[in-house]
């Protein structure tokens, strides 16, 4: 049932889209960073408590349970904002499709439980699969009618039905590592934020889907190749949680998971953000192809701006970061981060190709693209262990990121029809402010930072990081500046900062008007 003020009944509109994309980025990558920044204090707190063994095992079956996600996915809410005319009939059909999804992969888990604890050595791991099928089950009964907010460029409400559920399960997992001090504290947080996140997906949206399978062949057919392609690239990213697991022990992992979410944190989620803020607004644009490779271009050139200061600044103060956050025995992250961070940035310019390639009905290439990185990847990360131990699989790790860019690129040109390095052209000062924030910040003096007191690496962490803010900034300004203030990712922010400091001094002058005097 839907009623009018249904999103559903909502005209897709085509004007203003360039700015619509980057505000909705802006939007996304806010609201992200916010979340990402509750969850690094949670973390603070949890690795305080628990111990690296904890986070390993955690780490591995949840490696498990999004793989079996990523295998049974078929990108159903993709379908559903490509798709130039919806009904509810659409939706209900989502719906279905995605329960059933979730019951089998909650089965799939369930009966892969015992096996998996065997084979990595860890038996408590069987429990907690056992457990990770709940919120398995929830995941598949969200209401799809949320995502006809993002189709129509509306990120605001699913991006705070998210935070929401991130407090509450983050909050629940500290409270739980307070009085259990065991692995069980990550997963029941877990739970709770599945529970919550369902929750707030029928709270005070316009729609309830049905059950229905009428559209299951067009939604089926367009998810093959995203399935293809999500498939080998989480095997990708995911498979040395294994490799690791198997041949050094659960605290290695731990650390190892840290250090990743750390970077992904600072970076990994600017490429996400952007495809999701691009990928309807290219859909609107198919019919004009000029339209999209202008917008290809800007909304790159912004996520690269800011990425490159994130990535490589947090690089240069990994060290007082993760002692200040995590204390001692987390050292292997602080490498993850030094090597990985900077790659991941540099990773943001092929962040359009996706949404791009989706828009086009390409999702084949990307498929390729997710085949051949993952061999290239694993192949390169072996040959690292064998040669140089964890800083070889790192490094073997950070050079099939900068191939999958590349090669990202290569596939972006040909849909764009533009030159490879467009987007580079695009960002040169971006390029340039990060090149000199990182000489500049290299020439400060080298610190102790493991033998240093909490408020000494508080100290520490915001002098360097507020160097690299300094130089950054003004390097980039500067350059803006000499180069005539041209359109850019520059002019995207600071119009965005002026419609700020307007809204906050008229809040302010009518507080002032409606003050109410006193009696003379």
């Amino acid at each position: 049932m839907t009623d009018p003020s249904s999103p559903l009944n909502t005209e897709r509109s085509g004007a203003h889209l360039g700015h619509r994309v980057v505000n909705s980025a802006l939007i996304l990558w806010s609201l992200n960073m916010a979340m990402r920044g509750l969850q690094l204090v949670t973390l603070a707190i949890l690795a305080r408590v628990l111990t690296p063994a904890d986070f390993g095992v955690v780490a591995i079956a949840t490696t498990v349970m999004i793989i079996l996600e990523v295998l049974t996915n078929v990108q159903i809410g993709s379908a559903l904002v490509r798709a130039r005319e919806l009904d509810a009939s659409h939706l209900a059909t989502a719906f279905t499709l995605n329960m059933l999804r979730g019951f089998a992969m909650a089965g799939l888990l369930a009966v892969a439980a015992a096996p998996l604890a065997r084979f990595m050595e860890a038996p408590g791991l069987e429990a907690i699969f056992y457990v990770l099928t709940i919120p398995t089950i929830l995941n598949g009964l969200n209401n799809p009618y949320f995502t006809l907010y993002s189709r129509n460029l509306d990120f605001r409400k699913d991006s705070q039905r998210r935070m929401l559920s991130a407090l509450t399960g983050n909050i629940a997992s500290i409270l739980l590592a307070l009085l259990l001090r065991t692995y069980w504290a990550l997963v029941i947080g877990q739970v709770v934020q599945a529970i919550v996140i369902l929750a707030l997906s029928y709270w005070r949206v316009p729609g309830r889907p049905g059950v229905s399978l009428k559209h299951h062949r067009e939604m089926l057919g367009f998810g093959f190749w995203l399935l293809i392609q999500n498939l080998f690239l989480q095997l990708a990213l995911r498979i040395e949680i294994f490799f690791i697991g198997k041949v050094l022990d659960a605290n290695t992992v731990g650390a190892y998971s840290i250090g990743n979410q750390v970077n992904t944190m600072a970076t990994g989620d600017v490429i996400p953000t952007l495809t999701r803020a691009m990928f309807p607004a290219f859909s609107i644009m198919g019919d004009d192809p000029e339209r999209v490779r202008r917008n290809y271009v800007q909304v790159q050139a912004a996520g690269l701006a800011i990425a490159l200061p994130i990535g490589f600044g947090l690089a240069l103060v990994a060290e007082p970061l993760i002692y200040l956050l995590f204390g001692h025995g987390w050292e292997l992250a602080i490498l993850v981060v030094q090597i990985m961070s900077p790659v991941s940035a540099l990773q943001t310019v092929g962040a359009g190709v996706e949404a791009l390639a989706m828009a086009m009905g390409k999702v084949r290439m990307l498929a390729m693209r997710s085949v051949l990185y993952m061999i290239l990847r694993t192949a390169l990360m072996l040959v690292g262990y064998y040669y140089g131990g964890l800083v070889g699989l790192l490094v073997g790790r950070a050079v099939s990121g900068i191939f999958q860019s590349f090669y990202g690129l290569s596939l972006a040109a040909v849909l764009t029809r533009r030159n490879l390095f467009a987007p580079f052209q695009a960002s040169w000062r971006s390029l340039a402010s990060a090149a000199m924030m990182s000489a500049v910040a290299m020439l400060l003096p080298d610190a102790a930072f493991q033998t240093m007191s909490e408020p000494m690496l508080a100290v520490q962490l915001i002098v360097r990081g507020g160097v690299c803010a300094i130089v950054y900034l003004g390097t980039h300004g500067l350059l803006w500046m000499m180069a005539g203030r041209p359109e850019g990712a520059e002019t995207r922010v600071v119009g965005q900062v002026s419609r700020l400091v307007g809204k906050l001094l008229r809040m302010r002058v009518g507080a002032r008007l409606t003050w109410p005097r006193a009696d003379r």
